[in-house]
């Protein structure tokens, strides 16, 4: 399944930084991919990467027409 990106975003917080992806799978199904880049005090200074959530956006769009 090769994802197609849409949309890329940015967002930093102090020590953490937030990356939010939309991509397009080749059916067509949109994902939001939000990414946690934390830095951590290590005698290397490394920064660890966690995947926080993908979601897909066909199933919260319904919802957020509410809104």
């Amino acid at each position: 399944m090769e994802k197609e990106e849409i949309f890329s975003k940015v967002l930093r917080a102090g020590r953490r930084t937030y990356f939010f992806d939309v991509r397009a799978t080749k059916a067509d199904d949109y994902y939001l991919t939000i990414t946690e880049s934390k830095k951590l005090q290590t005698t290397m200074d490394r920064t660890t990467t966690k995947n926080i959530k993908s979601i897909s956006i066909k199933k919260i769009l319904p919802n957020l027409k509410k809104f």
